[in-house]
């Protein structure tokens, strides 16, 4: 259930003399410069500086956001530790990989902050982005257990991962097909598969349904099925994981941005 929206507060009329505007403008200005509670560098600020910077880059998905994660995670990337939100259906806002290719989820340790000043973080997991990937994603899953660590994180490097690109991970341990049309992936465990629509066809919606079958088994079964629209502007995800609780295969859908 939603929760309901709250009022929004009584606003208090600008001083004599005081445009309402210029009352605005201060109110932007100090939640611009505000710190986040965390003690981490905002995403999106440090994004701003460098988006104009070549680089490489990562963006983070999660087929589901593990009890004890938070949203948004933190990743430290070299020096900088980051708020990086995870959408519910699409990819997160891109961050630059550092020289060494090391990103990590992290979390606050539970001990007092040092002396210095500087918070100290918990790593919760680590991943290497290999050095020929220029974009990589990185998929987060809860873990099989409860126990640490929270997530497991796997890089999959986004080097044919073009416009008008569907992409099909599977991270089970059984076969998956998909039927889009009059097309058919077959994706082995751990493995990806990728259509491409060509540059000048129009979108169109065809259907599409996902099957798997377990191992040394040549009966399928219907995970789903339904409509896509297959369109030469758009950049789609979908990844199968298998569920830690109940042990079932899941599909999850991420909207990919066209111009990274």
């Amino acid at each position: 259930m939603k929760t309901p929206c709250a009022p929004d507060p009584v606003a208090r009329p600008p001083r004599a003399g005081r445009p309402a505007w210029a009352a605005l403008l201060g109110l932007l200005l100090v939640l611009a410069v505000a710190p986040p509670a965390s003690g981490a560098t905002r995403h999106r600020d440090l994004l701003d500086a460098t988006r104009a910077e070549r680089g490489r880059f990562a963006w983070f998905a999660a087929t589901s956001v593990p009890d004890g994660l938070g949203n948004p995670i933190l990743v430290q990337a070299g020096k900088e530790v980051l708020e990086v939100v995870l959408p519910r259906r699409s990819a997160s806002l891109p961050v630059k990989v550092p020289a060494d290719g090391v990103l990590r989820i992290v979390k606050r340790a539970d001990d007092a902050v040092p002396p210095d000043g500087e918070p100290a973080f918990e790593t919760l997991a680590e991943v290497s982005i290999p050095e020929r990937a220029r974009q990589a994603l990185i998929i987060l899953e809860p873990a099989a257990d409860d126990a640490d660590p929270l997530v497991v994180a796997t890089v999959h490097d986004l080097v044919d991962f073009k416009r008008g690109a569907y992409l099909f991970i599977n991270q089970t341990k059984m076969d998956v097909a998909v039927e889009m049309g009059d097309a058919r992936l077959d994706i082995k465990p751990a493995g990806a598969e990728l259509f491409l629509v060509l540059e000048d066809r129009k979108p169109v919606s065809v259907p599409i349904s996902y099957r798997y079958r377990r191992p040394n088994r040549e009966k399928w079964h219907l995970l789903g099925a339904s409509t896509v629209l297959l369109s030469p502007t758009r950049r789609e995800i979908c990844v199968f994981s298998t569920n830690p609780k109940s042990g079932r295969i899941d599909y999850h859908g991420i909207t990919f941005p066209v111009t990274p």
